[in-house]
């Protein structure tokens, strides 16, 4: 396979401007829990691409995505990545991780989830904001494979990374609805429901609104969005980065491949040198286990 040669995309819905946030003082108050939708299925989107509802409910009762949020470790950050590179686009930065989500299910096409912020200045920001009344919304970051359906832009094959807060999202939903409850720092949620903040009714106006001015031909300022090609050279680029035993090899006997590739059961590395020579190394469990998570139904 060529190392240009597209195999996906890697897939950011929403703004490419990272967001930024002043230093705010920090109550004891502790956390808020709050819920909203975070994604709606079997509608075009802003970005005009189409999320069938069998395609998101894989993903999201997936066993990576149930995984990662009962153990805590689904979390969003605060804007997309920039590097468009797969080793960054896969991975979730906790120095800019900023919400932490609880539970995520999907509710007819709606998927919704319950979260609150991170234990870090973002996360602490994103908790005052949410206790001053804002409303924060989310975007999808994933991979997968653009179809043209129908002439819709359809996406499939998809694996989630996560959802990344965004100020102007691609699904015109995809907001805050209220606030659930208070959650100390040690993590141990009350009972006490707090306040609801307004319904989404209203973004749904607005979004019909911005969706015919767009249709009839007039300027919306609609952040830029990432749509990146998936090459085999990217493929090979991550699994450089990943994989101990193939970077021990080539720095260790600098060794210059001109081809590497990925066997189907995502066991063997197989790389040809300058020379013509094989060599064929194992990919650790773990390194096997994220590229399936992140790029498998690429393949």
């Amino acid at each position: 396979m060529e190392n240009n040669q597209p195999i996906g995309c890697i897939i950011c819905e929403g703004t490419t401007e990272a967001i930024e946030f002043k230093r705010k003082e920090i109550t004891k108050s502790g956390f808020l829990v709050a819920e909203g939708v975070i994604q709606r299925a079997n509608e075009l989107n802003r970005n005009r691409r189409f999320y069938p509802l069998e395609e998101l409910a894989k993903g999201i009762y997936s066993k990576r995505t149930q995984e990662l949020v009962s153990t805590g470790n689904f979390k969003g950050e605060a804007g997309h990545p920039t590097d468009t590179s797969l080793t960054r686009q896969a991975k979730v930065d906790p120095t800019n991780e900023q919400v932490w989500y609880k539970k995520i299910w999907m509710e007819g096409d709606l998927v919704k989830a319950h979260f609150c912020g991170t234990n870090n200045e973002l996360g602490r920001s994103f908790n005052e904001d949410l206790k001053c009344g804002q409303l924060p919304s989310f975007s999808l970051r994933a991979v997968g494979a653009l179809m043209n359906e129908n002439g819709r832009n359809t996406v499939r094959n998809m694996q989630i990374i996560t959802y990344d807060r965004v100020y102007w999202p691609s699904h015109s939903g995809a907001y805050t609805s209220h606030v659930i409850t208070t959650e100390s720092a040690l993590g141990e949620s009350s009972a006490i429901k707090q306040y609801t903040i307004s319904e989404n009714d209203y973004f749904y106006a607005k979004a019909s609104e911005i969706n015919k001015l767009s249709e009839a031909g007039n300027a919306v300022d609609l952040d830029e969005e990432i749509v990146t090609p998936l090459t085999q050279k990217e493929m090979n680029n991550f699994i450089v980065s990943e994989s101990a035993n193939i970077r021990s090899v080539i720095d260790t006997f600098s060794v210059l491949y001109e081809t590497m590739e990925l066997d189907p059961t995502v066991n063997i590395v197989t790389m040809k040198n300058i020379y013509g020579d094989t060599i064929k190394l194992s990919l650790e469990s773990a390194v096997k286990k994220e590229i399936l998570h992140a790029i498998n139904d690429l393949f």
